[in-house]
């Protein structure tokens, strides 16, 4: 599968295989762009590239929905007027990205989607991303000031890792979360 996009005028132009790829599928899933597709920044409309993208190639909606930010920052943000992908170049990436751990702003934006109304204005949003960042700072510190000094983890920082994650489950139970 191979993927292009090529700018005419105003207009930007995204195939599959010569079939123009639609944003209204990306869009039912998050409209960050009414207008459609752009690329060479990182705003909306390469947001909504992004999304489409991986959508229309993995055709799973979690997957597009996790990794799309991240994607649009590794590839859609740095195209020119044209540019070229294949699906094996997205796979490649995938890959790479199921072998990392996710960064702190990719567990905002799934704590975001799982906690935050869609409809949720700008400052509660804002808020609530301050509250997010503040607790996972929280949680760093007292992670990094519990451990004993050294390379590798002793047998007291796992067990004081185990009794932090015990700690975190029995309150995801506790909310019912991830039932």
């Amino acid at each position: 599968m191979i993927y292009q996009g090529v700018r005419v005028g105003t207009e930007a132009r995204v195939t599959h295989d010569g079939v123009t790829l639609a944003a209204q599928r990306s869009q039912r899933i998050y409209n960050h762009s009414p207008d459609g597709f752009n690329w060479g920044y990182g705003g909306s409309g390469p947001a909504q590239l992004a999304l489409a993208l991986l959508l229309d190639h993995t055709d799973n909606a979690e997957v597009a929905e996790n990794h799309y930010q991240a994607f649009k920052n590794a590839f859609v943000a740095h195209w020119g007027p044209r540019w070229e992908l294949t699906g094996e170049q997205i796979d490649a990436w995938l890959k790479g990205r199921f072998m990392s751990k996710p960064t702190v702003l990719e567990l905002w934006t799934k704590y975001r989607e799982l906690a935050v109304a869609k409809e949720a204005g700008a400052i509660q949003v804002a808020e609530t991303r301050r509250a997010f960042y503040a607790g996972a700072w929280t949680l760093f510190q007292s992670i990094m000031t519990m451990l004993d000094p050294g390379e590798e983890p002793t047998e007291a920082d796992l067990g004081k890792m185990d009794a932090l994650s015990k700690e975190l489950d029995e309150w995801k139970q506790s909310e019912g979360i991830g039932r």
